[in-house]
C-alpha cells in the first residue's frame, strides 16, 4: 500500500469514528449536486443558467463520474494541485514534490482551516483534511462580495470596479438582498452546521467572471498553504498534538504561528504564480477574502457561544487579522527590490484592502442579527470547535489567551 493509499484508508477510518462520535453522518448527494451545479453555471451565461435542460446537464456532469464527493474534491483541487505544483517547480528547482505531495482529503472538522495529521503506521506520511463545506463556504463568499463591488459602466464580460467604502455602503443600501444573502451564508453555517438551501444573487457576467477570478484565487491560497508546509520542512519539527479535529484521540499537527506565517507568505507566492492571467490585484484579493470570511465566521461562533465576538476562536491557527498582518509585513520580501513589482503590490494592497472593507461592512450589518440570536439562546451548532481567542505571541514565544 502507498502512502496515497495509506492516507485515504485513514480518513475513511476517521470519517466513520467522527459519526459515530458526534452522531451525525455525511450526506454525499447534496455536496455533489450542489458541487456540479456550481461549476456548469460558470460556464454559462445567467439565461443558459435558468433554461430547462440545466438539471439535465447536471445529472449527466455527475453520471460521467463526479458521483461521490471525494470525487468532486479530487475533481475541484486535481488540477490547482497541479498548477501549484508547476509554480512550485518554477520558484524552486528539483524538489521532487511527487514524493512529499500531500494528500488532501475532506470531512466534518468544525475547522475552517486545514488538520494536517500523520498517517498511523506510515512514517512521513500527512493527511490534510479541510472542513467538509469551507470551500462552498469560500465560493458562496466571493459570489456574494462579486454581487457588492460597484462598477462603472459594463462591457461585454467586463466591468470596471469602483472601490471605495461609501460606493459600497450605496451599493449596499440600494440593493438589500446582497446583505439578506450574506445573513443567510452566515447564519446557515455558524447555527446549522451547512450551506444547503442558500440562495445566491444571480450575477451579470462580469460580475459572475470577477467570482470566478476570486474563487480561483481562494483555492490556489489555501492549496498553495499547505504545500508552502511542506516545502519550509514544518512536518518535521511541529508539535503534535490529540484532540484538535472531532476525534479525541486523533493527533494533529500544530504549527508555530511563524510557521504559519511563513506558510501564508510562500503560498500567496505559489497562488500568484500559478494563477498567471491573474494579476496581483486579484490574487491578494482573493486571499483577503479568505481571511475576512475566517474571521466573519470565528466572530458569529464566538458571539453565539458566548455572547462575546472576540472571545474564541475556529482551531489554533493565528486569528485571520494577524495573519493579514503578518502577510503583508512579508510582502515586500516578494519584489526582490524589483520597484515595478513593488508598485504593483502596492496598488494590490489598496484594491484588497478594498475587498475586506466590503466584508468589515457586510458583518457590521448582520451582527446585530447574530447578537439578537444569542439572547433568545440560539447557540452555534455543534460541529463548532473552539478554543479561547490567542492574541500576540508574548516575547518567550508562547501565545497568551482571552476568554
Amino acid at each position: 500500500m502507498n502512502s496515497a493509499e495509506a492516507a485515504r484508508r485513514f480518513l475513511a477510518q476517521l470519517r466513520l469514528q467522527e459519526q459515530a462520535f458526534d452522531g451525525t453522518a455525511v450526506i454525499d448527494e447534496a455536496l455533489v449536486r450542489r458541487g456540479a451545479e456550481w461549476y456548469l453555471r460558470q460556464a454559462m451565461t445567467p439565461d443558459e443558467f435558468n433554461n430547462d435542460n440545466f438539471h439535465t446537464l447536471a445529472d449527466e456532469w455527475i453520471s460521467n463520474g463526479v458521483d461521490t464527493v471525494d470525487n468532486f474534491w479530487d475533481t475541484h483541487f486535481a488540477p490547482v494541485m497541479q498548477q501549484i505544483e508547476g509554480a512550485a517547480n518554477t520558484l524552486f528547482a528539483g524538489l521532487g514534490l511527487e514524493e512529499n505531495r500531500p494528500i488532501i482529503g475532506h470531512m466534518a472538522t468544525g475547522n475552517l482551516n486545514a488538520v494536517t495529521m500523520p498517517v498511523p503506521g506510515d512514517p512521513g506520511s500527512y493527511l490534510v483534511v479541510m472542513e467538509d463545506e469551507v470551500i462552498s463556504f469560500a465560493a458562496f463568499t466571493c459570489t456574494v462580495i462579486a454581487g457588492t463591488v460597484p462598477h462603472g459602466p459594463a462591457e461585454q464580460d467586463k466591468i470596471t470596479l469602483t472601490l471605495g467604502a461609501s460606493k459600497v455602503e450605496e451599493r449596499i443600501a440600494a440593493n438589500s438582498k446582497l446583505v439578506d444573502r450574506f445573513t443567510e451564508l452566515v447564519l446557515r453555517y455558524a447555527v446549522i452546521g451547512n450551506l444547503r438551501g442558500v440562495q445566491l444573487p444571480t450575477l451579470s457576467p462580469g460580475r459572475l467572471r470577477l467570482s470566478e477570478m476570486l474563487i480561483t484565487a481562494v483555492d490556489h491560497f489555501v492549496v498553495g498553504h499547505e504545500y508552502a508546509h511542506v516545502l519550509m520542512g514544518h512536518l518535521d519539527d511541529a508539535d503534535v498534538r490529540k484532540g484538535l479535529p472531532p476525534i479525541p484521540d486523533v493527533e494533529s499537527v500544530v504549527y508555530s504561528w511563524m510557521q504559519e506565517a511563513d506558510a501564508d507568505l510562500l503560498g500567496a507566492s505559489l497562488a500568484m504564480v500559478a494563477v498567471k492571467q491573474h494579476d496581483y490585484a486579484t490574487g491578494l484579493a482573493g486571499i483577503c477574502i479568505f481571511f475576512g470570511m475566517l474571521d466573519v465566521m470565528e466572530r458569529a461562533v464566538s458571539l453565539l457561544q458566548t455572547g462575546a465576538e472576540d472571545s474564541r476562536q475556529l482551531g489554533t491557527h493565528p486569528p485571520a487579522s494577524i495573519r493579514k498582518q503578518f502577510l503583508y509585513e512579508g510582502l515586500p520580501r516578494l519584489t526582490g527590490g524589483d520597484p515595478r513589482v513593488a508598485e504593483q503590490l502596492k496598488t494590490a494592497l489598496e484594491v484588497a484592502d478594498s475587498f475586506a472593507e466590503i466584508i468589515d461592512l457586510l458583518w457590521d450589518r448582520i451582527k446585530p442579527i447574530v447578537v439578537g440570536l444569542h439572547a433568545q439562546g440560539v447557540s452555534a451548532a455543534h460541529k463548532w470547535r473552539t478554543i479561547p481567542k490567542k492574541v500576540e505571541p508574548e516575547r518567550d514565544g508562547s501565545v497568551s489567551l482571552r476568554g
